[in-house]
């Protein structure tokens, strides 16, 4: 529980630092850099501990413990006769909530994994300005998946095309849906937090 927590805490500043000095950036290349460190840093930082560090550091420890002494009042704990433990029953009925969110999620990610599995393996390859396509009947939104690049040429113009298939070019030739993976697997599991799904 403390590593999810610090974990989704961290993902909340990371967010407020990517929108106070990245949002309005024009270097793609070093945005994606940044929130895909922004996750690892996430999943890493909370396995780190600080504990021993900040007891070697004097003036630290110090503070910890003016606060611990002075701040922090002393509470006295009586046993009552309530049969209920009702902090125990809120947290197994969160943590039920959670476990039903994750699980409706993965669902819904390998769902829709199969699905553009199912596409690339029944959809006709056809050649397009030199490029591999995977070609689509409906009027369905180009789109990649690592090597795949899906499109309906019949709905588009020439000039369109060619836009289309150098946008989907670059995405395939830069991996972009290794970040899609790990963006729809960090909302999995951290559904909770309004913030994954920002970032």
């Amino acid at each position: 529980f403390a590593y999810f927590m610090k974990g989704n805490v961290a993902v909340i500043l990371f967010y407020a630092f990517y929108r106070l000095f990245f949002y309005k950036d024009t270097f793609f290349k070093l945005r994606r850099t940044t929130l895909l460190a922004f996750f690892a840093l996430a999943l890493l930082h909370p396995l780190l501990n600080i504990q021993e560090w900040l007891k070697d550091q004097a003036p630290i420890a110090d503070v910890i413990y003016l606060y611990n002494s002075v701040i922090l009042p002393e509470t006295t704990v009586k046993a009552s006769n309530i049969a209920v433990d009702w902090g125990k029953v809120l947290c197994t009925c969160g943590l039920g909530m959670y476990a039903v969110g994750v699980f409706v999620l993965l669902i819904r990610f390998l769902v829709q994994l199969s699905s553009i599995l199912w596409l690339a393996y029944s959809s006709p390859k056809v050649k397009i300005h030199d490029v591999d396509v995977r070609q689509l009947d409906n009027k369905a939104g180009p789109f990649s998946f690592f090597r795949w690049i899906f499109l309906c040429p019949d709905s588009l113009s020439e000039k369109e095309t060619d836009e289309i298939l150098t946008h989907e070019r670059t995405h395939v030739s830069q991996w972009h849906s290794i970040d899609v993976m790990i963006s729809e697997l960090m909302v999995i599991f951290c559904w909770v937090n309004t913030f994954v799904w920002l970032l």
